[in-house]
């Protein structure tokens, strides 16, 4: 399923990545390196826990009180775009290409400590909390991140290679010809640009959103207008997702082979 809104814009070019279809035992042309890249939404989970218990900890050594925060579930995994050989019409009819979705609210329990604090007390409290975040931050997860963050860079230069290859494109073009034959004239020739469409038409919307029953109702019809381009996406990619998926399998093979990936901090 499509993840969260929160990492919404990471990494567009993640859009032309082939989903893999094996474990590490059937070799490295069947790994996702998506699935190495990224955690899952139960790492993330348990990895924003430790980092509150992290920052408890610095909080009481300072003299303040904090309540460990709950992430809220549609948090808890990263959005990459939607990939145009990965897509498939059930999550398309529910969740149509995954931009239009209503954030969950959540409660902070610090509001209750804050509110309970005088003027200055709670401006120190504050000030304990911007230094102590990115010190628990840092104290669960830096050498993670260090490792982590250069690997992306690496795989960024990996998708610039296979965006650029001709038959990739090739396909792409068959792709955006067959989405203008279903009604879809304004289709570009790469799928990245077709779903950064999407994503600006639902940020121009939450930018300026209305109230209450009229931004639902604005936020239903996004939806229904990403379901009918997502169906259509789908039926277009059929023809060529083998082709495709067999191409980028050749592009990730090595990486995925070279790539000593760490996991995140449970």
């Amino acid at each position: 399923m499509f993840a969260s809104r929160h990492l919404q814009l990471l990494l567009i070019v993640l859009a032309l990545c082939s989903v893999g279809c094996g474990s590490d035992s059937e070799g490295a042309g069947d790994v996702d390196i998506e699935d190495l890249l990224f955690p899952t939404g139960q790492e993330i989970s348990n990895n924003f826990t430790l980092v509150q218990e992290a920052l408890k900890t610095c909080m009481l050594s300072q003299g303040f009180e904090y309540e460990l925060r709950a992430l809220p579930s549609d948090a808890a995994e990263y959005r990459t775009f939607p990939r145009l050989n990965s897509l498939t019409a059930e999550e398309v009819a529910e969740e149509g290409l995954g931009f239009a979705l209503p954030a969950q609210s959540h409660l902070d329990p610090n509001a209750a400590i804050g509110a309970a604090l005088g003027e200055d007390e709670r401006r120190e409290w504050i000030e304990a909390y911007f230094r102590c975040q990115p010190a628990a931050e840092e104290a669960v997860n830096g050498e993670y991140n260090e490792t982590i963050f250069a690997l992306r860079s690496s795989y960024d230069d990996l998708i610039a290679q296979f965006t650029a290859d001709a038959n990739a494109a090739a396909l792409e073009a068959e792709w955006a010809t067959c989405m203008r034959a279903q009604g879809f004239d304004r289709t570009p020739s790469s799928f990245a640009e077709f779903a950064q469409y999407y994503l600006d038409e639902y940020n121009r919307f939450a930018s300026n959103p209305s109230s209450g029953e009229d931004f639902q109702a604005g936020l239903d019809e996004l939806l229904e207008i990403e379901r009918q381009a997502g169906l259509a996406a789908v039926k277009c990619a059929d023809p060529i997702r083998d082709a495709y998926s067999a191409l980028w399998t050749e592009y990730q093979q090595d990486f995925a082979e070279g790539a000593d990936v760490p996991s995140i901090p449970q």
